[in-house]
């Protein structure tokens, strides 16, 4: 699971003794939660109603793309590292 994760959302950042650090790891995890819960419902309501697999599809592909862009860019400006 946790190589799955890392491949779809990359690494987090170093963990450090801040706010800022502790901050970022935190949205980490609430996003990938986040991100499992909803793809959780929408496989469900594909089951229901067919047309919503493309929003299944849409969100599987776009939502770890755009998260990526949006972390890195974010955690670059406030001189975070990523984790090895």
């Amino acid at each position: 699971m946790k190589k799955l994760v890392r491949l779809l959302f990359g690494s987090p950042f170093k963990k450090e003794d801040n706010f800022r650090s502790k901050y970022f790891r935190f949205m980490y995890k609430f996003i990938i939660g986040f991100y499992f819960l909803s793809m959780t419902m929408f496989i469900i309501l594909s089951f229901l109603d067919p047309t919503a697999l493309i929003g299944l599809l849409m969100g599987a592909i776009f939502f770890p793309v755009v998260f990526r862009i949006v972390y890195g860019l974010i955690g670059k400006f406030n001189g975070m590292e990523r984790e090895a």
